[in-house]
């Protein structure tokens, strides 16, 4: 009753309800088999992959001696380095999508990222490891394609005030190159990673310029979340 009540409205979805009584009475009956078929799936993946030049399978032993405080992984995702094809992850995952009709589940600039869901197969990993490779010989192919050098995330975050005191603030715009040292006056994110670059509040340093600037070098590749939709400027707090 109290799951119930959690999700009715004035004007309940009893679609939603059955769906989600539809799912968990599935996972009672056959939660294991249909666990165990998309594990498979994904090492099937995994196998294919591993047979590519230039691409690394980030496993679990490599997550944890990175990250310590973590015990497992969601076995059903797969995730790629691709850092040594020489090819950007952008690039990639547009050119798969385009070309071979393979949608990543995220990407970046050094990783793509896969997951197995209840209708895959291991045909299908092994068809998906076929595009992928045929998608990096093709891209490695083009002559005189200019390589993608992408700098790495900043991560270095520089607190001058709080986002809510930018309220009543006087806010101008600033071109990138002069807005670096000012406040941000507002909230930079490329997607992927979905991560702010820059937040209300913090002082915008030189590497999240050199960032932006690469993000517009990718031509729509990445999408930026940004008042100046051709990012050549940014909200700043006036001095």
């Amino acid at each position: 009753m109290d799951s119930y009540k959690s999700l009715i409205t004035t004007s309940p979805s009893f679609h939603l309800l059955a769906s989600l009584d539809a799912a968990r009475y599935l996972m009672q009956t056959q939660g294991k088999t249909i666990i165990d078929e998309q594990i498979a799936v994904a090492d099937k993946l995994k196998e294919e992959l591993s047979k590519i030049k230039g691409l690394k399978i980030v496993n679990q032993k490599d997550i944890i001696k990175k990250h310590p405080q973590v015990s497992a992984i969601d076995k059903t995702k797969v995730l790629v380095n691709i850092k040594a094809t020489g090819l950007p992850g952008y690039e990639i995952a547009k050119n798969l999508e385009h070309d071979h009709k393979v949608v990543l589940e995220k990407y970046e600039a050094d990783n793509i990222f896969f997951i197995a869901i209840l209708q895959n197969t291991e045909y299908e990993a092994i068809e998906t490891a076929k595009r992928l490779k045929a998608c990096i010989n093709n891209l490695s192919r083009l002559k005189h394609k200019k390589r993608t050098h992408f700098p790495k995330f900043p991560i270095r975050i520089e607190k001058q005030i709080s986002s809510y005191e930018i309220v009543g603030k006087k806010i101008t715009e600033k071109i990138l190159e002069k807005s670096i040292g000012l406040i941000c006056a507002e909230d930079i994110v490329p997607y992927p990673p979905g991560i702010p670059l820059i937040a209300k509040g913090e002082i915008i340093s030189i590497e999240h310029i050199n960032y932006l600037k690469a993000i517009r070098n990718l031509h729509g590749l990445i999408s930026l979340v940004i008042n100046n939709d051709s990012a050549e400027r940014i909200l700043v707090v006036e001095k």
